[in-house]
């Protein structure tokens, strides 16, 4: 049983309403490679991954709300979090994204709650699992950085990760994020990729293959406008 006070927080691009389930699977293919000399003469090697995410909530039938967001958005790439205790700083979070695939519902009972069901089909990259760096309980309303998490270094042929889903902002806001590292927590920060300018909520998956030490790592959002704010839920990870 997931205790409310450790529940997760879902985020499905700018969408975090109300879940009532959540799905979050990674599989790997195996593949068979003859090894000529080697008893039994074939080694099983992993192949590509990819990840899949249902969510299942509740349909309200009210305009914009989920259901009929999550219409629109069909076949969309989305970028997917889900994060324990509620998105707090350092609480463990996996993301990945793809195309969404809403599969609304209602059930066939008289008095019971009509359900939606969607469904994220990891692409490109299969799925991360790291720690939040910025969490959604205090709006951002300036620039600000996110707590620097060890993650780990990125080695030859690794990948460092960050994901940010803004899930409301205040009209005539922009807010950029930038990945960045650093050999300790308190140390100088280097920033390794940033995204273009989101000026409505959103989310940014970012990416760097640059090899380093480098173990912390956060997220660093530039906001502007006229008093701004914005609640976001931030991860970053290395793979």
């Amino acid at each position: 049983m997931i205790h409310a006070q450790h529940a997760p927080v879902v985020t499905v691009g700018s969408l975090a309403g109300c879940t009532s389930a959540v799905e979050f699977g990674l599989s790997v293919e195996s593949k068979e490679v003859p090894c000529f000399g080697m008893v039994p003469y074939v080694e099983q090697v992993p192949g590509l991954k990819s990840a899949e995410v249902k969510v299942s909530a509740w349909q309200d039938f009210a305009s914009g709300a989920t259901a009929e967001r999550l219409r629109a958005l069909s076949g969309a790439a989305e970028v997917v979090q889900v994060a324990q205790d509620r998105g707090a700083v350092g609480s463990l979070a996996w993301f990945t994204a793809g195309p969404l695939l809403a599969r609304p519902f209602i059930s066939g009972k008289v008095g019971e709650l009509a359900g939606v069901e969607l469904m994220v089909s990891g692409n490109g990259m299969a799925a991360a699992e790291g720690l939040v760096t910025i969490g959604p309980d205090v709006p951002v309303t300036a620039t600000m950085s996110g707590v620097g998490q060890q993650v780990g270094a990125v080695a030859a042929g690794g990948v460092a990760y960050g994901a940010l889903s803004v899930l409301t902002m205040t009209a005539g806001a922009t807010v950029t994020v930038a990945l960045q590292s650093a050999a300790s927590l308190g140390g100088a920060y280097t920033t390794r990729a940033t995204s273009a300018a989101l000026t409505a909520a959103g989310a940014v998956l970012l990416s760097s293959v640059a090899v380093t030490p480098h173990q912390w790592w956060r997220l660093t959002v530039t906001v502007t406008g006229t008093t701004p704010s914005l609640v976001m839920l931030g991860s970053v990870a290395v793979g």
